[in-house]
């Protein structure tokens, strides 16, 4: 078993697809979204507190965005966020991590996928999808990679979606434990420069300074259905 395999399938993550059709999943990619509830938190809220994020996730997020920065020539990768509610806490790290797009109130989120795919000129096996639930079905359908986020209390709902292979990493933390933590992580041992990353954003100057410069240029767009 690749090494990298073996360090998140011991701590509880499963690949669904062989470990080298993930890898050549993951070199294909141009693009993540991210799904909101569930996944950058456990879902719960209310109309008083709406649904949070760990700073631990956002990190993840930048540093993997950097990472296929490094791997795609310096060119910014895209990332966003599709939801299917409103939330201002979603929109509030959209705005601060400059995420290229924050989608609200998408129910059908095909439909978010479909247009972002558009607007940017990707095709749809260059998306990464990170999502948790039965919402989310019809677009980790049409994308090239499907991180499904942990949630141990639905057991036949992961059997559905094993059957019908319908995610390529299932995570092994549950959304609100740092689970975008992990599969960013993840994705950045699979391309190959988990260290230098970490070292370049230790140094900040240099390639990440001309990173978060061409980051911090992006401003994020809304968009409601």
């Amino acid at each position: 078993m690749n090494h990298l395999e073996s360090v998140f399938t011991e701590m509880g993550g499963e690949f669904l697809c062989p470990f080298s059709v993930f890898e050549e999943k993951v070199k294909k990619i141009k693009a993540f979204v991210f799904d909101w509830d569930g996944v950058f938190n456990n879902g719960i809220k209310s109309p008083e507190s709406p649904s949070q994020y760990a700073e631990g996730d956002s990190m993840g997020t930048n540093l993997m965005r950097f990472s296929k920065w490094l791997t795609l020539g310096k060119t910014l990768p895209v990332t966003g966020i599709i939801t299917g509610a409103n939330n201002s806490v979603a929109k509030a790290l959209a705005d601060r991590e400059h995420f290229n797009f924050l989608y609200m109130g998408y129910k059908h989120k095909i439909e978010a996928i479909e247009d972002l795919a558009k607007n940017h000129g990707l095709q749809l096996d260059e998306i990464a999808f990170f999502f948790d639930d039965v919402l989310d079905i019809s677009a980790a359908q049409a994308c090239g990679l499907r991180i499904m986020i942990r949630r141990n209390s639905s057991p036949l709902f992961l059997d559905y979606m094993r059957k019908r292979k319908h995610f390529d990493y299932y995570t092994a933390t549950e959304g609100g434990q740092l689970a975008v933590r992990e599969a960013c992580e993840l994705i950045m041992g699979v391309n190959g420069n988990f260290e230098e990353t970490l070292d370049k954003r230790v140094e900040f100057k240099g390639e990440y300074a001309n990173y978060i410069s061409q980051r911090n240029s992006t401003t994020t767009q809304f968009f409601t259905p």
